[in-house]
């Protein structure tokens, strides 16, 4: 989620630092005004990110994706039996 509001972020610079509508975007791209529309309006659920970087390029902007995974830890569910590692004690 958090990568498509940055990629909509540069999107929307873009058209502002160009002064385009979001007609011109459409006559420039051939993607349909509604999409830069949408953008605008932070509707983003229908964007995946390989859609909006490809929008990026089609409006002639470079750009570089990093990505960062990191584990999640998370504490154990609390099911009042115990952990799990308490459990395979138990069993054993």
């Amino acid at each position: 989620e958090q990568a498509r509001c940055i990629l909509a972020a540069k999107i929307i610079n873009v058209l502002d630092k160009r002064k385009l509508t979001v007609r011109a975007a459409e006559a420039l791209t051939g993607i349909a005004a509604a999409e830069f529309s949408r953008i605008r309006n932070v509707r983003l659920e229908r964007f995946t990110l390989d859609r909006m970087i490809k929008m990026l390029r089609k409006l002639d902007e470079e750009i570089e994706v990093n990505l960062t995974f990191k584990r999640v830890r998370r504490a154990p569910a609390q099911t009042g039996i115990g952990t799990p590692t308490a459990l395979l004690r138990k069993a054993s």
